[in-house]
Order: structure tokens, then sequence, then C-alpha cells
């Protein structure tokens, strides 16, 4: 298809951001993929943030609601 020269090509043209498309070998336009993934990554972003959000709702129930003492604190490294 004619989209690569070779291997510098790759790494030193096309590949400027892993999070952006480097070769776009899809029938969507670079602007149509990258929307899509856009839109994928933001459904993925709220599904781990809920799930973030359900486990410090529930680590605080068991502090206040339990008494639970081996809660030590949201900001666990």
């Amino acid at each position: 298809m004619g989209l690569l020269v070779g291997t510098e090509d790759f790494y030193e043209n096309k590949h400027t951001n892993s999070d952006l498309l480097s070769v776009n070998f899809t029938d969507l336009t670079d602007d149509d993929f990258h929307l899509s993934l856009w839109q994928a990554n933001i459904m993925l972003f709220k599904e781990f943030s809920k799930k973030r959000d359900n486990q410090m709702l529930n680590q605080m129930e068991k502090l206040y609601a339990e008494k639970d003492s081996s809660f030590r604190g949201f900001r666990q490294s």
C-alpha cells in the first residue's frame, strides 16, 4: 500500500505517540479513528472511575459503620 517506506520511516516519522495512530490501515479517516479511540477511552475511564469510587465508598462504610480498624486511609501506596 506504500504507507511505510521502512523501519526508520515508522520510528522516526510515523510513531510520534503510542496513543496516536501511526499508520492507518483501516477504512476510517485518521480523525474518525481517533474519535473512536477517544470515545472508547472515555467509556473505559468512566467504568474504572465508577469501580474505584465504589471501592472507596465501601471502605468508608466499613470504617465508619462497622468501626473496621484495619482501614489505613485512602492514599495508600
